[in-house]
């Protein structure tokens, strides 16, 4: 009967989610119902399309202000978490349970990651799918082949690093066969153009099916 509530709660808030998104490409309406929130400035990428690694990190909320915040702004039924390197707060799973808990039609929640922190990102991941959010994206960004990605990334072995999120994640994912999705982002730049099937290759050779 839980398993069966839980289904019919996520149908519901898929409905109203893609309903909202139909409604708003009609009319403005008056609140958001999607939020981007900066969690953290810290990241220990060098991207060279980036220069969030030079700010001084500080004056972040904390996590009984993100709780504030979700309490106060409880239409949301769609966040991105991002950063900085999100993944470098270690209260990320219970900042999204905040959020979980207090906007009531939350619907989709995506966190990017720059994966330079393996164990780290794979261990929240899996606690933030134990929250039950009906659907959660991972992006794991990812630049070029193996040569180009960490140079322009800045960090040697960064590509490594990547692959290991993404068959990490992979492997969570048969646990959770719905509601989790794992996606590449990709960026475009001079040093990465006309290199994305090659890119492509290369994941292949770690995770056929992807």
């Amino acid at each position: 009967m839980v398993k069966n509530n839980h289904k019919t709660e996520g149908l519901s808030k898929m409905i109203r989610f893609y309903g909202t998104i139909l409604w708003r490409n009609i009319h403005r309406g008056k609140l958001p119902y999607k939020a981007h929130l900066v969690l953290t400035w810290k990241c220990q990428s060098r991207c060279v399309m980036c220069d969030i690694w030079k700010r001084k990190s500080g004056d972040e909320f904390t996590l009984d202000e993100w709780r504030l915040f979700f309490q106060r702004n409880p239409f949301l039924r769609w966040i991105t978490f991002t950063g900085g390197e999100p993944f470098l707060r270690n209260d990320l799973s219970q900042i999204v349970e905040a959020a979980a808990r207090h906007c009531s039609g939350l619907y989709l929640i995506n966190t990017p990651t720059n994966s330079l922190s393996p164990d780290k990102v794979l261990q929240t991941v899996e606690n933030i799918l134990h929250l039950g959010i009906p659907e959660y994206v991972l992006s794991i960004s990812l630049d070029g082949p193996p040569e180009v990605h960490d140079r322009i990334r800045g960090i040697p072995g960064a590509w490594d690093k990547a692959m290991e999120v993404l068959k990490g994640a992979k492997t969570i994912q048969k646990s959770f066969p719905s509601g989790f999705n794992v996606v590449l982002e990709y960026t475009l730049l001079s040093e990465s153009y006309g290199r994305f099937n090659e890119m492509v290759d290369a994941v292949r050779q770690h995770v056929p099916e992807i």
